[in-house]
């Protein structure tokens, strides 16, 4: 999940789509009673951690990743609303 970036997709869909299948693969293979977390599912702000960290550095995704990384404390735990965000950057 670490190496998937969204340079590498042809859209912040395919992207979200992609770090969203590894997330549901963890979740799967994630046994309950060794799960770090307890319940058998990755945590949301591990899932927005691996989503934030495919987003380019680059002069055109500073200020999306700066706001980012100011709120991360309110979005971690809200993957779908990052997404949202990515899309609204995007476009």
């Amino acid at each position: 999940m670490s190496s998937v970036r969204l340079s590498n997709c042809e859209n912040i869909q395919e992207y979200s789509l992609m770090i969203q299948s590894y997330v549901n693969d963890f979740n799967l293979c994630t046994d309950t009673d060794s799960s770090s977390t307890g319940s058998g599912k990755m945590p949301e702000s591990k899932y927005t951690k691996y989503l934030m960290k495919g987003v380019p550095k680059d002069h055109d995704w500073r200020v999306f990743n700066q706001l980012m990384y100011d709120r991360i404390d309110t979005l971690a735990d809200n993957p779908e609303e990052v997404v949202m965000m990515m899309t609204a950057h995007g476009e």
